[in-house]
């Protein structure tokens, strides 16, 4: 015997799959899979769940990078944020402002399953003269943001990268001399004798492997060939990771304005080292004037 449902159940019932279904539109990614973001172009505002049309690409999170005079900037896919010798003639720019958090939203890539071992390769550019103030402290990726396992990867301070488990307290750094001030040493020096970005593209490889015992996973990353963390006992967990978000917070950028940092040719395996797709720029472009959301 059927019953009929209640108008006002009905009603509740409707109106909660129309919250849901943006969220539950957006499919999966299998693995191998990569992005040069030669898509459609998008901006955060256009939408952010189901609408990127860009290789599974999901946007993640509403929030805008504030000039502090009343212009905004938004996460983007756009052709100003391609790596020239990649392919496609896209990728993604994120924004960061100055102060604390002040950043547009990132991109997510959702799995289809839980995986226990990654390599994720990407290109990554700060725009020139991106600098900040005394602490540098900039969360590139966040892996399975919100669940078991979520892992941040950061620049850090003492000229550091840093590979930090948020839910099993590790913090697995490169050591002093192979962070942002090494890494940007072809860039200008401020005030304060901080590097700034040289506006370069860089070649930026993660290796993740979850652990048996809680003392034997795996925690490695390269920037530009060059290996800068190697960490053989980390604390991960055994359940693996989910999801990966492209372009997050940074903690007190001073550089005057909102300024872009440019994402291209992501690529993740689970099967070893990815390595480059190119050369590497060696030409730092010009200072950009009048950026505007496109």
């Amino acid at each position: 015997m059927r019953t009929a449902l209640h108008p006002y159940v009905l009603t509740v019932l409707i109106a909660g799959l129309i919250v849901l279904a943006p969220h539950t539109a957006v499919a999966a990614v299998n693995l191998p899979w990569s992005t040069t973001y030669n898509c459609p172009d998008w901006t955060q505002s256009d939408g952010l769940y189901g609408v990127v049309n860009c290789d599974g690409l999901t946007g993640d999170g509403g929030w805008t990078c504030d000039n502090g005079d009343g212009t905004v900037r938004e996460d983007q896919i756009t052709a100003a944020a391609n790596h020239p010798s990649g392919g496609g003639g896209k990728g993604q720019r994120h924004w960061l402002g100055d102060g604390i958090n002040n950043v547009s939203g990132g991109m997510r890539i959702p799995l289809a399953s839980f995986e226990p071992e990654l390599w994720l390769r990407w290109y990554m550019r700060y725009e020139h003269g991106f600098t900040w103030n005394t602490l540098v402290n900039q969360k590139i990726l966040y892996i399975n943001v919100g669940g078991p396992n979520a892992v941040v990867v950061h620049y850090a301070w003492s000229d550091e990268l840093q590979i930090s488990s948020r839910d099993f307290g590790g913090y697995y750094a490169s050591g002093p001399g192979n962070g942002w001030n090494t890494i940007m040493a072809a860039g200008g020096t401020d005030a304060r004798g901080n590097k700034t970005s040289d506006g370069k593209w860089h070649l930026y490889e993660v290796h993740l492997k979850t652990d048996t015992n809680g003392a034997d996973g795996i925690a490695e990353m390269w920037v530009d060939g060059i290996q800068r963390v190697n960490v053989t006992n980390a604390n991960f967990g055994a359940r693996g990771w989910g999801d990966i978000v492209i372009g997050s917070n940074g903690f007190t950028p001073s550089s005057g304005r909102c300024m872009a940092v440019d994402f291209d040719d992501f690529a993740i395996s689970r099967t070893g080292l990815i390595g480059p797709v190119g050369p590497p720029d060696t030409t730092a472009p010009a200072v950009p004037t009048n950026l505007t959301v496109q």
